[in-house]
């Protein structure tokens, strides 16, 4: 599991750095995949899958994100929250 969230962190930093001309979204995807089918986070040891609403659930299967994870990405109003 580590190994993928520390790929998951490569992409991530290519991107930040400009670099996104030698990111792989296929490789990216491939890599959320695998934290999917392991019923993990994309960011941390201890998820929590107890999801608030349909989006959230819809977010995860996006971007493997426990809805821990989700606050703390989107704030507790989630997507409402940000527009």
């Amino acid at each position: 599991m580590e190994v993928m969230k520390t790929q998951l962190k490569k992409y991530t930093q290519l991107l930040l750095d400009g670099n996104a001309h030698l990111f792989s979204m296929a490789n990216f995807r491939k890599e959320i995949n695998k934290i999917k089918k392991n019923r993990e986070c994309a960011f941390c040891p201890y998820p929590n899958f107890k999801f608030r609403d349909e989006l959230s659930r819809k977010e995860y299967k996006i971007s493997a994100l426990c809805q821990h994870c989700q606050d703390e990405m989107f704030g507790k109003g989630g997507a409402n929250e940000i527009q």
